[in-house]
């Protein structure tokens, strides 16, 4: 599954989010990738957000990634969308977010 925005003018692509399930299907991860230009305006927030609701509804329990540790910004993204650290390996740390549960966060709804 993969969300994209694209440009108001010309149409490039400005912001891709995706997630595949994991092995077994009970889970998925996910990816994002916003442009340089068009960082810090909430489109990445956005699209996560709607990622969630997407891989919640394809019945997925959670969606987990890999983030660079010296993406900051990106680490608060997650962190400010329920995402918690579940580990660390040399330059990257991984996070997780539970979709469906006793313990899981408000959404936004996108309709």
């Amino acid at each position: 599954m993969a969300l994209a925005a694209l440009a108001p003018e010309g149409g490039a692509f400005i912001s891709v989010a995706r997630y595949a399930p994991n092995t077994g299907g009970s889970s998925a991860e996910f990816a994002l990738t916003v442009a340089d230009a068009w960082q810090g305006d909430g489109l990445g927030h956005a699209l996560l957000e709607k990622l969630c609701i997407c891989a919640r509804a394809a019945g997925h329990a959670a969606l987990d990634g890999t983030i660079p540790a010296a993406n900051s910004e990106m680490l608060e993204l997650v962190t400010h969308l329920g995402f918690v650290r579940t580990g660390h390996d040399g330059d990257t740390i991984s996070v997780a977010r539970k979709l469906w549960g006793p313990a899981i966060p408000p959404i936004a709804r996108f309709d």
